[in-house]
């Protein structure tokens, strides 16, 4: 998969954990749901909240299973790698 990210893809992942996580542990689907909304906003706030979202679920998130746990640590590469190929640090 390519270091390079959208945000659709990113809004995607966020959209698709949250569902996921929705039963299972719904503050933190919340969380990411939150997250999403930056969607509408720059594409650095996006990755930005993304990113935070993603390791806070990462952190805190007992209830993941292996495949959501890759996906969102890969996502957070690929956002990392994003702000690096634009010249940004992520907030």
């Amino acid at each position: 998969m390519s270091p390079v990210i959208s945000a659709q893809e990113v809004y995607a992942v966020l959209v698709h954990l949250a569902d996921n996580l929705h039963t299972r542990d719904p503050k933190l689907a919340e969380r990411l749901t939150f997250a999403s909304r930056f969607a509408t906003g720059s594409t650095s706030e996006l990755f930005g909240e993304a990113s935070r979202a993603l390791q806070f679920v990462l952190d805190t998130g007992t209830d993941l299973h292996q495949p959501e746990k890759d996906e969102a640590r890969n996502t957070i590469r690929r956002i990392r790698a994003e702000f690096e190929r634009v010249g940004q640090r992520p907030s």
